[in-house]
C-alpha cells in the first residue's frame, strides 16, 4: 500500500472535486463494490467513491473516498457499525464514525460523528461534502419504491 505524507494527503483531502457521473444508483442490501468516479477540478488527481449497505441491516452503510489506482482511503464514514472501532492510541468508538487518513497511519484513526438518522443518501451527501465533491451526483436510493 502507498504511504502518503501529511502534507500530500492534507492536499488530496481540502482540494475540490468534482462527480464524473450525473446520477448514481446507491447499493442494495448487501450489495458491495458500488461506486462512482471522482476528479479533481483541475483533473490532476482521480479518486473513487465507494458505498456499502448492509445486508441484514439496511441502516448500517459505509461510504469511502480513495485514490484510484494506489487504493489509499483517505475517508471513509461508517454507519451504524457492528462493532465499535478501535484507534491506534487506544480509544474506542462506539457509533457513527468518521475515518481521516493521517500519515503512518493509514485510515485507522477515525473520530465520533453525529449522524441524526440514518438516511444512507444524506451520509452520501456529508461524506461528499467533506470530502470537498462539488459537482455531485443525483443520488437515488435502490431501496426505495
Amino acid at each position: 500500500m502507498v504511504e502518503l505524507d501529511e502534507v500530500t494527503a492534507r492536499r488530496l483531502l481540502g482540494e475540490l472535486k468534482d462527480a464524473l457521473v450525473d446520477e448514481f444508483t446507491m447499493p442494495a442490501g448487501g450489495e458491495q463494490h458500488k461506486g462512482f468516479d471522482v476528479e479533481s477540478q483541475d483533473g490532476a488527481d482521480k479518486f473513487r467513491v465507494d458505498l456499502y449497505r448492509g445486508k441484514i441491516d439496511f441502516d448500517m452503510h459505509s461510504i469511502s473516498a480513495r485514490i484510484q489506482g494506489g487504493g489509499v482511503v483517505l475517508m471513509r464514514l461508517c454507519v451504524n457499525p457492528s462493532q465499535p472501532h478501535s484507534n491506534p492510541d487506544g480509544t474506542v468508538i462506539l457509533g457513527d464514525h468518521l475515518h481521516v487518513y493521517r500519515s503512518g497511519y493509514g485510515e485507522n484513526f477515525a473520530e465520533p460523528v453525529d449522524i441524526e438518522s440514518p438516511n444512507f443518501v444524506n451520509d452520501t451527501l456529508l461524506l461528499l461534502q467533506r470530502f470537498n465533491v462539488v459537482k455531485k451526483p443525483l443520488l437515488q436510493d435502490a431501496m426505495m419504491p
